[in-house]
């Protein structure tokens, strides 16, 4: 028996969990419940303080003990069938997490909804893991006659059948931006499943590191010098205040990360603490932890910006190798180099710098074309063919092997 969350976590007026299926337990050597199982309006009866006279359609109101003081939870109770129970409580995370682990106790297993999504767009022929028969090996990959041919046929039907559909439900529960959802009904709506079909295999590996940003956002890490105004600029992209700002070097000792979309892309953006230059050292164990942080950041980024401030113009040695470069604080420049020489004064001709100021905001827009630039050089056209998870993107690599 599975209890299955609903509702998104965190707080809200309301939570609504799904209990389903047949609980069975092994005792002593001996099946309890019956060949059957116990119900899942059986088992909530257990607890309630009152009985569940099952009608399709009509809805119960009971409580709910949560502990040995007395205290009871309220429930609006929907059993769709005796074995499928929806469970409407307050939205609080205590209530739901006592509910949870009182139903654990009795040997309900918990579900993710991603999974169960899984299982619900399988169809009738899923069956709850329990009932498996064990000496069942799964749905196999068979070859017809030996053919090559037959094989691929076969993983191109068995990923429309049982992937493809589950999957972009799944995702398009979790995208964050309305291009990375049109883009996955694109691939609702059979964009996908023709490609396969048609053996574009080339065409959909293609697009294949980007179908795995549609539900993921792209990690873009601020790093740079101490006090080049990395806080200030990380605020800028995000138009609001999320990092501390502060004249003093080394203000950020910690990784500081928000999400926003930049032309309909999902970021990441995460600010880190600044490297001191060369030659410059400190003592200071919270500083050292935050460069450390800030190195693993870095390790873990799609695009890392490096941030120098275009008065001193001091740049940290080590950084990899296509990161982009931002010249910030330009409103600090004088008007003389401003006017006649500032590009090449801090060098952005030459090196394809940004020059921005998080104060003014100038440059800002610019900036953010420019990251999403380095994310995706090209934006698919409507309708392409994009896989979107680790596994379609394994099974579509096995079939260009293959071929």
């Amino acid at each position: 028996m599975d209890l299955i969350r609903l509702t998104p976590p965190g707080r809200g007026a309301v939570a609504t969990l799904l209990l389903q299926g047949k609980l069975r337990r092994e005792l002593q050597g001996k099946l309890q419940g019956g060949l059957q199982g116990e119900s899942a309006i059986a088992l909530l009866e257990r607890f309630l303080d009152r009985p569940i006279e099952y009608a399709p359609g009509r809805t119960f109101f009971a409580r709910f003990p949560l502990g040995s003081d007395g205290h009871a939870e309220e429930l609006v109770l929907y059993p769709r069938s005796p074995d499928s129970v929806r469970i409407h409580t307050h939205g609080g995370e205590a209530v739901v997490a006592a509910i949870t682990e009182i139903l654990c106790s009795a040997g309900v297993r918990t579900l993710d909804w991603r999974e169960y999504l899984r299982h619900v767009s399988a169809g009738p022929d899923w069956k709850d893991p329990d009932l498996k028969d064990p000496d069942s090996k799964g749905p196999g990959l068979k070859p017809k006659n030996g053919v090559i041919d037959n094989v691929i046929d076969n993983v191109i039907e068995n990923t429309i059948e049982n992937t493809i559909e589950a999957e972009a439900r799944i995702a398009l529960a979790a995208c964050r931006t309305e291009r990375t959802a049109k883009i996955l009904l694109d691939q609702l709506g059979g964009a996908l499943q023709t490609a396969l079909e048609e053996r574009r295999f080339e065409e959909l590996y293609r697009w294949s590191a980007l179908g795995l940003r549609l539900t993921e956002p792209f990690r873009v890490v601020l790093a740079g010098a101490t006090n080049a105004g990395k806080s200030s600029l990380f605020n800028a992209l995000l138009g609001f205040s999320r990092g501390i700002v502060d004249p003093t070097p080394g203000t950020t000792r910690d990784v500081v990360s928000a999400e926003t979309a930049l032309d309909g892309w999902p970021v990441r953006l995460v600010d880190t603490a600044g490297y001191r230059p060369a030659g410059e050292t400190s003592d200071d164990p919270l500083e050292l932890l935050g460069m450390e942080q800030a190195r693993r950041a870095l390790a873990e980024a799609d695009l890392i910006v490096e941030v120098v401030d275009a008065a001193t113009g001091i740049r940290i040695d080590g950084f990899p190798a296509g990161r982009l470069l931002v010249y910030n604080k330009t409103d600090l420049l004088s008007p003389e180099i401003r006017a006649d020489d500032g590009a090449v004064s801090f060098d952005a001709v030459s090196t394809g710098a940004v020059p921005v100021s998080a104060v003014t905001g100038e440059g800002i827009e610019v900036l953010a074309e420019r990251i999403i630039r380095a994310l995706v050089p090209e934006n698919p056209p409507p309708g392409t063919a994009i896989p979107f998870t680790p596994e379609l993107i394994a099974r579509l690599a096995a079939l260009r092997r293959t071929c």
